[in-house]
């Protein structure tokens, strides 16, 4: 859920006309390239680890644009290159010829990329799996952010079963309140 989520908030921000690079830095389980046609023989991986330049692993995708950097071949040692001075190097070249960049990250549970990347930029979104994502587990990770000083500017709660929750969650609970805010109103306010 998280990729699709990173994705489609990339091509959004393109279509809005926003110059956006989207960076695949999950070097453990890379989806970019397959999703948008690309090649994963080249991508974040080999930029981090030797002197190729940044344009040749930056490919625009069929979406006007939105540019992607593919994960590239996966590394043994995820965390160690994405700390890199390369990698600092790579948002700070980035910054300046796009208006938005999104990177696709590691879950954060238990893998400790998500943070490196989080203090290398000004903001993250959480992805909170419904139904599956333990209420703990998400305190803890908004704590652990927190203490490492990576800002949460959202959340987005994915795979909601609608169906489900039409007559016992959410639906239940937003007809009752918008039902009684509409029905406490003196007619002449009603729209």
């Amino acid at each position: 859920g998280k990729s699709f989520i990173a994705h489609n908030i990339a091509v959004s921000l393109a279509q809005d006309g926003n110059r956006t690079l989207l960076i695949d830095a999950d070097l453990r389980k890379p989806v970019a390239h397959r999703v948008f046609g690309m090649e994963n023989l080249s991508g974040l991986s080999n930029f981090l680890t030797s002197e190729i330049t940044l344009d040749s692993v930056i490919r625009q995708s069929f979406i006007e644009n939105l540019s992607v950097i593919v994960a590239g071949p996966v590394s043994p040692n995820p965390a160690e290159i994405l700390a890199s001075k390369r990698m600092t190097q790579l948002l700070e070249t980035a910054r300046q010829r796009f208006d938005r960049i999104i990177i696709d990250t590691t879950p954060l549970t238990g893998i400790g990329d998500p943070l490196v990347l989080g203090t290398l930029t000004t903001h993250i979104i959480m992805v909170i799996h419904a139904a599956k994502t333990p209420a703990d587990l998400i305190q803890k990770s908004k704590e652990i952010l927190e203490k490492s000083g990576i800002r949460i500017i959202g959340c987005v709660l994915n795979s909601v079963d609608l169906e489900k929750e039409r007559y016992g969650g959410y639906y239940k609970f937003y007809y009752k309140t918008y039902g009684g805010y509409y029905a406490t109103q003196r007619p002449e306010e009603k729209p």
